[in-house]
Parts: C-alpha cells; structure tokens; sequence
C-alpha cells in the first residue's frame, strides 16, 4: 500500500460514524425536550412522509436522495 493511500483511509476513517440505536434515542429525546413533533413511520418513511404532505400536515420532505419523490412528496 502506498503511503499516500494509508493516510487517506487513515484521515477519512476519523470522519466514519457508526449510528448506534442509542444516538437515535437520544436524537428523539432532545427533540422532544425541544418540542419537535416526531413520529414513527411503520414502514417506508419516504411513504409517510408523502402521506403527511398531501394530508397537508407537513410542508415539505427534505432527504438526502430522490426516493421521497417516488411517493410524489414535494
């Protein structure tokens, strides 16, 4: 392995997060404490999230891909 190439794996390695089911609960605790509505989507959340839009519940679906756009969500 080149030397350029272990410091690279070594550098971008410090940016890799491992998401525990622990951050999630602590993650849903601090928005409530903040007073952020929250629910919990039984299946496809992309799909509640669109249901929530056309119910006029929500404004709006921000994600990091188009799959929200599968379920016609704005």
């Amino acid at each position: 392995m080149q030397s350029g190439n272990r410091e690279d794996i070594e550098k971008f390695s410090k940016w890799a997060v491992k998401v525990t089911k622990q951050h999630n609960e602590d993650c849903k605790r601090l928005s409530r404490l903040m007073g952020l509505p929250m629910i919990d989507a039984l299946s496809e959340v992309e799909a509640q999230c669109a249901a929530l839009c056309m119910l006029g519940k929500v404004y709006a679906v921000a994600s990091e891909d188009v799959d929200p756009l599968t379920f016609e969500a704005p």
